[in-house]
């Protein structure tokens, strides 16, 4: 390699898949993905929400998962890696859900499912405008920073539909009624997506434009969102989350703000932790690079946006690969990772303290439950992998009970 190297641009994508907590700035925080798992008595064990940002595209995205037993995170995960290759692509957003519906549904599990909030920017003619879609209660804000909200997506809900019929008035409701997290669509195994909520809004360059999952819009109002917005800029994701997070862990409600009036919401809810996600994107900011001519392909192994269900006893060859990732079956645990270094290929088996195995080119390996710390969700010959004379590499599932995933 070249000891003199090409500044690289950006990376342009800010993601936090199911499972993954943080916060991803892109562009100089016009493009912000936020997770994070928080709770009074308990701290959910898994995040199953997912935030996606791409700077490139002008789109964002929170996906909330559904579904125990590792099903929830798993459906968030196919949900935004659909929404990625869409977007990309530049696939219709109803086009994406079809996509990430069929995903899905080959996830294991009887419920598993998302609701969905996404965002993307259209350009025309000197004019800016967003598209605005979601399903279920994930929600979708627009706001300007000096005129305020534009828009404030309605929720795919129980307690929204008995507002919209007349048989709920109280906004307080829509925090303390006990059936405030029953929605009536999402992307679901087995179930038929309804129509979502969508509107195409023209805006003005600097309008904000947020995704949201429920553990933030179950705690904090539109009004106190905007104001924040308003108030914080840049720092908003963070300000919003530490709100919503405060008042989970309060027992028996909290104070917040409606109609320009300070309330106290009795709820059972809180204390008892939810997940939290959300992306914001400054519409047409000054490091907006919409309509750039590059295109990035993903292939950060930290983002794991590619992934392939590998099919049994069927050879698969990867090149230029960099770093690659194995999991074996759902299980973000049963996890190893693969590297090209130095003329080798390192197996770095993160399921075993991080042992490394190395193989020259032209070796190969058979790895099965008895090298990778005795799961029973792994076989006993699980995978093959070879490492070829041209510095690329072969994987093979032996047929295993569980399957294997390569994320690359």
């Amino acid at each position: 390699m070249s000891e003199r190297q090409e500044e690289q641009p950006e990376y342009p994508l800010a993601t936090l898949l199911g499972g993954q907590e943080g916060h991803e700035i892109r562009n100089n925080g016009d493009y912000q993905a936020l997770t994070y798992s928080s709770g009074g008595e308990r701290k959910y064990h898994e995040n199953q929400d997912s935030a996606y940002a791409n700077a490139e595209k002008g789109a964002i995205a929170v996906i909330d998962g559904m579904g125990g037993h590792g099903g929830g995170r798993e459906a968030s995960l196919q949900a935004t890696t659909a929404i990625n290759d869409g977007i990309i692509e530049g696939v219709a957003t109803d086009e994406i859900f079809k996509e990430a519906k069929e995903r899905i549904q080959r996830v294991p599990g009887d419920n598993p499912g998302v609701t969905l909030a996404i965002v993307r920017t259209i350009q025309s003619q000197g004019k800016y405008y967003v598209e605005c879609t979601n399903i279920g209660d994930a929600k979708v804000i627009i706001t300007h920073p000096q005129k305020g909200l534009i828009y404030a997506s309605k929720d795919q809900s129980r307690v929204q539909s008995a507002y919209d019929t007349g048989h709920l008035q109280d906004p307080l409701e829509r925090y303390t009624n006990a059936e405030n997290n029953i929605v009536l669509n999402g992307i679901m195994k087995g179930i038929d997506l309804k129509a979502p909520e969508r509107q195409i809004i023209e805006v003005e360059q600097g309008t904000y434009a947020l995704t949201l999952s429920d553990g933030i819009t179950d705690f904090v109002s539109t009004e106190e969102i905007v104001e924040i917005v308003q108030k914080h800029g840049k720092s908003a994701p963070v300000k919003i989350k530490e709100l919503a997070e405060s008042r989970q862990w309060q027992v028996n409600g909290f104070y917040i703000k409606l109609n320009g009036h300070i309330m106290y919401a009795f709820s059972e809810n809180t204390n008892a932790g939810d997940n939290i996600a959300i992306a914001m994107m400054i519409v047409g900011g000054e490091n907006s690079n919409i309509g750039a001519t590059k295109q990035h392909k993903i292939q950060s192994p930290n983002k794991r946006l590619h992934i392939q269900q590998l099919k049994a006893n069927t050879e698969n060859i990867y090149q230029n690969i960099g770093t690659l990732g194995i999991q074996f079956g759902i299980d973000a645990n049963l996890y190893i990772s693969l590297i090209i270094s130095n003329g080798h290929l390192e197996l770095h088996l993160n399921i075993v303290d991080g042992k490394v195995v190395y193989l020259n080119p032209g070796e190969e390996i058979i790895l099965g439950r008895d090298d990778l710390g005795g799961d029973q969700r792994i076989s006993r010959q699980h995978i093959k992998i070879k490492y070829l004379q041209n510095n690329s590499i072969s994987i093979t599932d032996l047929g295993s009970s569980n399957g294997t995933r390569v994320f690359r």
